[in-house]
Order: C-alpha cells, then structure tokens, then sequence
C-alpha cells in the first residue's frame, strides 16, 4: 500500500502547489519552501509507509494469523499448532504432551499440500491504488489538456525558475 499512497500524495502536493501558484503568482522564495515542504513529506511518506513496512520481518506468529485471516479453512489450527509446539519445546506443556504431539502432527499432515499462496492478499492495496490511479489520471490529464501551463508550473516549482504566468491569466 506504500507504494500508490506515495504516489497519490506526490500528486495531491503537486496539484496543490500548481494552484497556489497558478491563483497567487508566488516568488521564487515561497515556492522553495513549498518544494522543501512536500519533498520532506513526500520522504516520511516513503520511509513511513514503504520502506519500513518493506524492511520489517514478520514472526512466524504473524504469518501464520496472516494465513489464517486470508484463508477461513485454517481456523486457527496454525497458530495453535506453533504456539502448542513452542510450549512444548520449552517444557511449558503440562497437559497432555502427547495429546499436544499428535495435534501438531495432524496440522502439520493437514495442511503438508496446502497452498499458502492464496494467503497473501492485495485487498488492502485496491483502496490506495484507486486513490493513485485517480490522482495520477486528473494531474496528468490536466498536463495533457495543458501543456504549457503544465510545463511552466514545472519549470517554476521544479526547477524554481523565475519565469512569470502570462497576463492572460
């Protein structure tokens, strides 16, 4: 999901700074500071929302609970099946160690052929990808309808050129 919020929000800035410009005619001083402003956020955003979930490693307990909420079928019986085999590893398990080893062996048998590749769900990446397909079609479709106005605004904020809108607008 980093990835098109990243992507929506550098339009959103975009567009945002393409209208103060356009309806204020800032100076070159402000425009730097917009530019300084939406590149920082623009680089939380990065780090906050793609690099660090990107960078993070999941436990075993978070796959397996990530499995068994994209798949029904698992009900449970996999995290239960790590967390028995864990206590019963560290000598936690006071019940029934055998009754606990044959669970696990049951699982583990269970679910030898099943395809964990359904587990992984790009449910939660339609909502930002929606978001970014719309942000990047309205402010490139306004480049495309407007051209020199789009390449002035870029020449201006970008590249903080002192060039000046034309009087006609």
């Amino acid at each position: 999901t980093g990835a098109p919020r990243l992507v929506a929000a550098a339009c959103v800035l975009a567009g945002m700074t393409l209208v103060l410009d356009y309806t204020m005619r800032l100076p070159v001083a402000v425009r730097a500071v917009l530019l300084v402003l939406s590149l920082g956020g623009l680089a939380l955003l990065l780090v906050r929302h793609l690099l660090r979930p990107l960078m993070a490693r999941p436990t075993i307990d978070q796959l397996a609970l990530m499995a068994e909420e994209a798949d029904p079928d698992l009900k449970d019986q996999v995290i239960s099946s790590i967390q028995l085999e864990r206590d019963l590893a560290a000598g936690r398990a006071v019940e029934s160690p055998d009754l606990i080893r044959a669970t696990i062996a049951d699982t583990a048998q269970r679910f030898r052929s099943h395809s964990f590749a359904r587990s992984v769900s790009l449910r939660a990446c339609r909502r930002p990808t929606l978001l970014a397909t719309a942000a990047v079609l309205l402010f490139g479709g306004f480049g495309i309808a407007y051209p020199d106005t789009f390449a002035l605004w870029a020449r201006r904020q970008l590249l903080l050129a002192n060039e000046p809108w034309p009087r006609e607008h």
